[in-house]
């Protein structure tokens, strides 16, 4: 896909935003085999971008998601996968750190500045069915966040779960589960031990309807650096206002994670809502985080769809820095098909930022139109 756009952007370097012209062009690309007993999954995304007046945003944007799924008897399922990316943009089209169906990826989708960020993630998982109705896992992960800008902090993670699944029928299943995960953040001293339990819930009502829902409960225990103001007498002798201490950080913090979608004929709708314990995205590090959010899909013919989004979030540091990080994030678009090969599209992607107890607050946009070709007869589709 080849796209003229026109957007604003968010710089570590500048304090208001900046409209600016870029022509883009886009390759996306899922491959799927399955086997008798084994599944591999590919999904690659990327684009190029060329900005008229503003170079330090040029560049390519790529993201490989890799899985591998394979029976060992009847009852004993493994799977891995690999996630990998770098991108320098953060708002609207083709984002590239979503997670498609690889759902380990911690990736980071809530950066505060549109500086250069590269990931990989690798996650590992066994599965084993202990009769008809319940089974169990246990899942082992990696990753690291390495950010170009040096006043942001990067961080590298690894983990372990657990879970239990039982299906009470066809439409219900309740579960448990257990994670474990550690945060060790570069450029800074300080790291993060995360320990959950939760409780899970799934249901099916009727055609249309479907829930599903988890109740946590985390230990958060965190040791950093952080800078305080000093006393007005030490701050006298040392000729500075701040200083920086040890700290400890021990939390007891509830969570919860819900979704309700309804599909009626060609469209679908889907609510989210959840709150837990994240790396945060290089400024604030440990937080609590909060999102809320709505998706649409329209298709009015097998020429036609409307998309749209709408979502809210907050990250509440643990210890590291003081004050909160907001944002809301929304967009809207249309795909039309002019032959079985070609077809349009036009996109507006929306952002705005917060910072709490500061004078940061941004708000940054991308329009964009395009033209789209399709490989083989699909439903129109949109990025």
């Amino acid at each position: 896909m080849v796209d003229p756009r026109f957007e604003s952007l968010l710089g570590p370097a500048h304090h208001q935003e900046r409209p600016a012209q870029l022509a883009q062009v886009m390759l996306d690309t899922a491959s799927r085999k399955t086997w008798r007993r084994t599944f591999l999954g590919i999904d690659y995304a990327s684009n190029y971008s060329h900005y008229a007046a503003n170079s330090y945003y040029n560049g390519l944007t790529q993201q490989l998601n890799l899985g591998v799924g394979t029976m060992i008897g009847r009852k004993l399922q493994l799977s891995s996968q690999i996630g990998a990316g770098t991108s320098n943009r953060f708002v609207g089209g083709n984002s590239v750190f979503v997670a498609s169906e690889f759902e380990f990826l911690s990736a980071p989708t809530q950066e505060l500045f549109d500086s250069r960020s590269y990931f990989l993630g690798v996650s590992s998982s066994a599965t084993y069915t202990l009769n008809s109705r319940s089974s169990v896992r246990v899942t082992g992960n990696v990753s690291s966040i390495r950010r170009k800008a040096r006043g942001l902090v990067d961080m590298t993670s690894y983990g372990a779960a657990g879970d239990w699944v039982y299906r009470v029928n066809r439409r219900t299943s309740l579960g448990v589960s257990f994670a474990y995960n550690h945060y060790d953040f570069v450029k800074v001293f300080g790291d993060s031990d995360i320990y959950t339990f939760g409780t899970h819930f799934g249901r099916q009502f009727g055609r249309d309807y479907q829930f599903k829902g988890a109740l946590t409960m985390s230990q958060q225990s965190t040791v950093g650096v952080r800078t305080v103001n000093l006393d007005p007498v030490l701050s006298a002798i040392l000729g500075r206002l701040t200083g920086a201490e040890v700290f400890e950080s021990n939390n007891l913090i509830y969570g919860y994670n819900f979704s309700l979608s309804r599909t009626i004929r060609h469209s679908t709708i889907t609510l989210t809502a959840n709150r837990g314990i994240n790396p945060g995205n290089g400024y604030f590090l440990t937080s609590v985080n909060q999102s809320g959010g709505v998706a649409f899909n329209h298709a009015v013919s097998r020429d036609l769809s409307f998309t749209g989004t709408l979502n809210f979030n907050k990250l509440a540091s643990l210890g590291f820095a003081s004050g909160a990080f907001a944002s809301w994030t929304g967009g809207g678009g249309v795909t039309y098909k002019l032959t079985d090969s070609f077809g349009v599209n036009a996109r507006y992607d929306w952002r705005s930022y917060d910072l709490r107890q500061s004078t940061f607050g941004r708000t940054g946009f991308r329009v964009s139109a395009g033209i789209t070709y399709f490989p083989k007869q699909s439903v129109a589709s949109m990025w």
